[in-house]
């Protein structure tokens, strides 16, 4: 009788317990609006319209009602977030990040700061020279004791509030993603070979914004900044991201009149050596008959959402690149278009996903298919004076990779019979190279760069720089 009674005893506080953390999960959810931005949205999912007024216990007294609840809410967030985030596993989570939070960082100054050092501290190249001994004790404490960086991260900003907190219905979510998303931005301006991906622009176009679905973009956004931040996942992630490429017959004039010449504006556009990647010429007819043209790189891509994302790089983004500066504004653009529903468009309507002031919102080609509209642009490309003011910067590309051995990669030179002897371990990355990969030669301005598209690697082929990298030539291949 004794032995029963425990166990009847154990029992009850054990459903005591899963009673307490039903309720606490789910009272947390209804206030904080951690899922969805409004008490009416909450109610509806869980067809109960009293939660407003009696609280979590009163409307859902009994406990399997509190767990069927919390289930239907957990599968929710899993569709919401393509199983990213599990919904228990985040409540504990935001407990110990909002602890965390108010012991350490709530009187702290600055947030915004606090924000992009601790990104930069926990994320590669992981930088931590200008901060101070506690700042640097405090992030390698939320380190070691496993906070969730992303939630820290959001209470820091004001965007997720504290997980007692009864704020109310969200009615500014748009203007919290910019708030969280601008942060971003500032930390990952410059790393070129992050802005390949547009996981900020898709959190940006994310069609129902809340708080739990900007922890879900905002999760994606640093795991790909830090497989980009590491040189030795550079190949894995450009490989996944080449076989997105989109290749279009798309070669031959295009305007933005409708495929007449009913401007003096038109493009022409080039298939490049590499699978979805083009040369976007833009030519200018002024009216001193001088034709003045700029040749963008244009790369094809299918997003998440099966549309055509149109990456467009000015003739300066590749020399700023080389020169190890940041990409700005001008440097480059991302639009998007319905994926066209034949391999030989006529249209590619494209709108631009980011503010600029440098680049057209929009931009809808109409591929040119009259004789005569093409006979005049071939006309004054023949008989006009053409002006190009980047012409120093429009670049060839020759795919030459011509063998690989244990220890070297051999990219033909454009002498015959010469090659480019390249130590693998010369970058990290290098050891992964393959035959089938896009690895050349890039002649621009004059000069011959060793090119290393998967890796963003370019190589000025001078003698100081060659041997800088143990890079020799040979006629041989040993």
């Amino acid at each position: 009788m004794v032995a029963q009674a425990i166990r009847y005893r154990n029992l009850m506080i054990f459903e005591y317990m899963e009673d307490a953390k039903y309720i606490e999960w789910l009272t947390t959810i209804s206030n904080t609006r951690l899922i969805y931005n409004t008490m009416e949205e909450f109610e509806k999912m869980l067809d109960n319209n009293s939660i407003h007024s009696n609280g979590i216990l009163r409307s859902l007294p009994t406990l399997q009602r509190q767990r069927s609840a919390f289930r239907d809410l957990k599968e929710e967030v899993s569709i919401m977030t393509k199983g990213i985030i599990n919904l228990e596993r985040l409540l504990i989570d935001y407990q110990e990040a909002w602890a965390f939070y108010q012991k350490h960082l709530a009187r702290r100054s600055d947030p915004e700061k606090i924000v992009q050092e601790l990104i930069n501290f926990a994320f590669p190249p992981y930088q931590e020279e200008e901060l101070t001994p506690n700042k640097k004790s405090i992030y390698e404490m939320a380190l070691s004791k496993g906070i969730d960086i992303s939630i820290l991260i959001l209470l820091l900003l004001k965007v997720l509030p504290g997980c007692h907190s009864k704020s109310g219905d969200v009615t500014d979510m748009p203007l919290l993603y910019g708030k969280v998303l601008k942060q971003l931005e500032i930390v990952t301006q410059g790393k070129t070979i992050f802005q390949t991906i547009p996981a900020i622009i898709q959190a940006r176009e994310e069609e129902y914004k809340s708080r739990i679905t900007l922890l879900y973009h905002l999760k994606r956004i640093l795991d790909t900044y830090e497989s980009y931040g590491e040189e030795a996942n550079i190949y894995g992630e450009a490989d996944d991201f080449k076989r997105s490429s989109v290749t279009l017959d798309i070669n031959g004039y295009w305007n933005e009149c409708g495929g007449e010449a009913n401007d003096t504006q038109y493009w022409s556009i080039e298939a490049a050596s590499n699978a979805g990647v083009y040369f976007a010429t833009h030519w200018r007819k002024d009216a001193g008959k001088q034709l003045v043209c700029i040749q963008y790189t244009l790369a094809l891509f299918e997003d998440i959402n099966h549309r055509l994302v149109a990456y467009m790089l000015h003739p300066e983004s590749i020399l700023h690149h080389m020169q190890g500066l940041p990409y700005g504004d001008s440097d480059h653009v991302w639009y998007v278009a319905d994926m066209p529903e034949t391999n030989c468009p006529d249209q590619l309507f494209l709108e631009r996903l980011m503010s600029s002031t440098s680049w057209d919102a929009q931009i809808h080609l109409t591929r040119c298919r009259k004789r005569e509209v093409i006979e005049c642009y071939k006309k004054w490309e023949k008989h006009c004076e053409i002006v190009s003011p980047f012409a120093h910067l429009e670049y060839s590309f020759q795919t030459s990779i011509y063998a690989i051995t244990q220890e070297h990669l051999y990219i033909a030179s454009r002498n015959e019979g010469e090659y480019y002897k390249v130590p693998r371990d010369a970058f990290d990355g290098l050891e992964q190279i393959t035959l089938n990969d896009v690895v050349g030669t890039m002649e621009m301005g004059g000069a011959t760069y060793l090119a290393f598209d998967e890796l963003m690697i370019y190589i000025p082929a001078t003698k100081k720089e060659l041997e800088r990298y143990g890079i020799e030539i040979s006629r041989t291949i040993e």
